[in-house]
């Protein structure tokens, strides 16, 4: 047997592998499964990222708008996985608070009873329901534009009260929407780096500087040096644990994020990821 009949007995045997590493699973607390490295099932899990879309042939005048989470995976299915396949990356399943796209109405209501002042702005079709943050209520930012989808600016409270009971209350946003590149959730207003943080005392926690990188461990399984890399350390496993974003990326991820923490939201995916 050759060509694509062989190609499709080994895709179906890969998801059967999967499905049956999922059902030999021990019982856990629900929303708290942790996915294997390098695991069968977590390739059967994300075969749907890497499948082929005709979006990415689009040109940028026929770029589709994104305004529901059906319209947003359907854009986002031709690209390819970068969260897979890096090495000591850590998943965690948990649907209990897997992020939503909620009715724009909804969304910039949430916004308005949490203090944020923003106005509307819509950088590109991709971004649903587009806004220009103005205030954080207890966090201060400078550097790029904070120019995010709703939903990633209904997340930003959260951040703020994350990042103060680190004693931090400012910090430098070194990327938020940008036009490119196209396989990246900043196209859609769904992704945030941020390059330093501001501590109460007046330190400045820069993550180029003072990140201490672990090349042969998980990002949390080993302390940090004491001072200023311990607490950056600290910041970005409370990023992953507080399940506020889907993704946390630190310049453990590869030289590319050598000097930012990168966080993104994935509306309708139950899965969490660390680097």
């Amino acid at each position: 047997m050759r060509g694509p009949a062989l190609s499709l007995l080994r895709l179906v045997g890969l998801m059967l592998a999967g499905l049956a590493a999922i059902l030999a699973l021990p019982p856990t607390s629900r929303g708290q499964e942790r996915l294997a490295l390098g695991s069968a099932r977590q390739a059967a899990l994300d075969g749907e990222d890497a499948a082929p879309d005709a979006a990415q042939g689009e040109g940028l005048e026929e770029l589709p708008r994104i305004e529901s989470e059906r319209a947003l995976r359907r854009y986002v299915r031709g690209w390819p996985n970068m969260r897979l396949g890096h090495p000591f990356e850590v998943w965690s399943w948990d649907p209990d608070v897997a992020p939503r796209l909620r009715p724009k109405a909804e969304c910039l209501q949430s916004l308005r009873s949490a203090g944020i002042r923003f106005h509307a702005d819509e950088p590109s079709s991709l971004v649903p329901f587009g806004v220009k943050v103005e205030r954080i209520p207890g966090l201060s930012f400078d550097g790029r534009d904070l120019v995010v989808s709703c939903e990633m600016a209904a997340r930003l409270p959260r951040l703020a009260a994350l990042l103060r009971d680190h004693g931090v209350v400012g910090m430098t946003v070194m990327s938020a929407w940008r036009p490119g590149p196209t396989a990246s959730f900043h196209t859609l207003g769904l992704a945030l780096d941020v390059a330093r943080f501001r501590t109460a005392e007046g330190e400045t926690l820069d993550v180029e500087d003072h990140y201490a990188k672990v090349e042969s461990a998980e990002t949390c399984a080993t302390l940090a040096p004491e001072g200023k890399a311990r607490r950056l350390q600290a910041i970005a496993c409370s990023l992953f644990a507080n399940r506020a974003f889907s993704t946390v990326l630190t310049p453990n991820y590869n030289h590319g994020h050598r000097h930012h923490f990168h966080v993104d939201m994935r509306p309708g995916d139950e899965r969490f990821y660390l680097r």
